[in-house]
């Protein structure tokens, strides 16, 4: 099965509870077998980063941004989503997990 996990927290770039949670799920998933992407914030201002980590999968860090008050009230569509459709597009997952 194709996974694709989106989530703001990641321990590449922060530590905390849900980063290890978010971390144990990954790993977990990739023990499973199933083919998995992830799509998180980076520190990097312009463009997506595209990292093999250790277990085996992509990570792609989308580049920071300061979101418009319409985009956090969601009465507009976030530039993060113009910006993860191609990747999803692309990996034609079977689900998303969007852990925010």
């Amino acid at each position: 099965m194709k996974i694709a996990i989106i989530s703001e927290y990641n321990i590449f770039t922060t530590l905390g509870g849900t980063e290890y949670y978010v971390d144990m799920l990954l790993k977990g998933l990739c023990r499973e077998g199933q083919d998995l992407i992830f799509i998180t914030k980076g520190d990097e201002p312009e463009g997506v980063k595209v990292s093999e980590n250790t277990y085996g999968f992509p990570v792609f860090f989308l580049p920071k941004t300061n979101f418009e008050k319409e985009e956090i009230q969601q009465k507009k569509v976030s530039k993060s989503w113009e910006i993860m459709s191609p990747i999803l597009e692309k990996f034609k997952p079977d689900i998303i997990h969007a852990h925010t």
